[in-house]
């Protein structure tokens, strides 16, 4: 998900998720694959990886899109294998 994410840059519909079930050979049904991507983004927002965007009932959050976090990005960095580049500065003689 945050592989996804890095890629959209900025706000990512959760449909744009679902996608991912069209290239798996064995995929679950379409009610199973909303509620593994839901758990999912639950489980990144509670670690401050993503920002949840859309509405709230009085049982439950309606997540229509996310957002990375400066955290969720080196993650996604990390995960993508990517190295970051440190600001080195070298003294010349």
């Amino acid at each position: 998900m945050l592989r996804t994410a890095i890629q959209q840059r900025g706000r990512v519909d959760r449909d744009r998720f679902l996608q991912y079930y069209a290239t798996v050979s064995h995929a679950p049904h379409r009610g199973l694959q909303t509620k593994i991507i839901t758990q999912s983004l639950y489980r990144l927002i509670e670690h401050g990886l993503l920002i949840g965007h859309g509405y709230r009932t009085p049982e439950k959050w309606f997540i229509e899109t996310v957002t990375l976090t400066s955290a969720g990005r080196k993650a996604a960095r990390k995960a993508l294998g990517e190295q970051q580049a440190l600001p080195l500065h070298v003294k010349k003689r």
